[in-house]
């Protein structure tokens, strides 16, 4: 006669096949990912063995000498054959002597460095991408839900764009490409999280003045690792690729805007401007291609002063466009923080 399992018994059996998963699982992703580590390894030390020879027979030949290997899209330049398979990317560099001085290489999630003082090979897996420019001109970028105060990713349904929010899950955008080769990621706040405030009204634009009291106020609850600041005028322009705009020497005429690069301000139907990302939650903006309008002010600071303007002048973000505003101005300009991310975080 058969006899039939019991409850507990079926449970039991589960537990255990539960525990199981929970012990093999991590180790066979552990092994999997040693494993495409070691391979990735294997590949650049080919790599690396070709192009000292590539510079050595240079030498023999009498022609100039190759320093650096550019590997991009999997495709070497200067193109030496080589064993195996390409990483996507990469960088050899040699010495005079044709010894390998520098290697930074990824592939499919994988970076590796190696430096000749230390001689150690640093190999990370799942190094994660962000951009803020993801494909040709889409000028689309790489958003982040992020929680300044826990130092922790959080859930998109949870984060809160309302300005002069300050704790909580909150919305961030990649202010830069950061690839595999970069262990954190710099982020702009996608709201100010202060409200209006002066430069500084008593002194010059070297020195944050009332604006540094707000700002400190505002991430007095995050957590210091992620070193929050204001974004600098030159993190602005990147993000554009403006071809020219040096904020060392950078002068009031050179204010521009966003979609143009020069300054002539259109008025564009809302959400149409491929940089809205940057002042949405800005007064009328709407009128210029935002998303959202928030009339409690009309842009945030930058912690870039002007050059040669009598120190009286500073960089902000305002309705689709960077320019200069005086440092003792009230009422105009919020705070909106840039804080540095580890990307094991996310």
């Amino acid at each position: 006669m058969n006899k039939a399992f019991t409850l507990i018994e079926l449970l039991a059996v589960i537990l255990i096949l539960g525990i199981i998963a929970l012990i093999a699982i991590p180790t066979v992703t552990n092994i999997i990912s040693e494993s495409k580590q070691e391979s990735f390894k294997v590949t650049v030390s080919n790599i690396s063995a070709s192009v000292e020879r590539n510079c050595q027979l240079e030498i023999l030949k009498g022609l100039p000498q190759t320093n650096t290997y550019v590997i991009t899209n999997k495709k070497l330049v200067p193109s030496i054959e080589i064993k195996g398979n390409m990483p996507q990317t990469g960088t050899f560099t040699v010495d005079k002597d044709c010894k390998i001085i520098l290697i930074n290489a990824s592939n499919e999630g994988i970076a590796l460095t190696q430096d000749a003082l230390s001689k150690n090979i640093e190999v990370v897996d799942n190094i994660k991408v962000f951009k803020t420019f993801i494909t040709g001109n889409t000028k689309e970028v790489s958003t982040i839900y992020f929680n300044p105060t826990t130092g922790e990713k959080c859930d998109k349904e949870k984060a809160v764009s309302t300005p002069l929010t300050t704790n909580g899950c909150m919305k961030w955008y990649s202010i830069e490409n950061s690839g595999l080769n970069k262990k954190t990621v710099n982020a702009i706040l996608d709201h100010n999280s202060a409200s209006t405030v002066a430069w500084n009204t008593t002194g010059n634009n070297t020195v944050m003045g009332e604006i540094a009291v707000k700002f400190n106020e505002s991430i007095a609850n995050w957590k210091t690792i992620l070193t929050p600041r204001l974004v600098t005028a030159k993190e602005i322009a990147d993000a554009l690729k403006h071809p020219s705009f040096d904020e060392s020497t950078a002068d009031s005429a050179k204010r521009f805007a966003f979609d143009t690069l020069e300054w002539k301000l259109t008025t564009k139907p809302t959400g149409s401007s491929n940089y809205s990302w940057l002042f949405d939650y800005t007064k009328d903006c709407t009128q210029y291609g935002c998303f959202i309008n928030d009339q409690t002010s009309n842009g945030y600071w930058t912690q870039t002063p002007t050059y040669n303007t009598s120190n009286n002048h500073v960089w902000t973000v305002g309705n689709g466009y960077l320019s200069p505003s005086g440092r003792a101005v009230d009422g105009y300009y919020g705070v909106r923080p840039v804080i540095k991310i580890p990307k094991e975080k996310l």
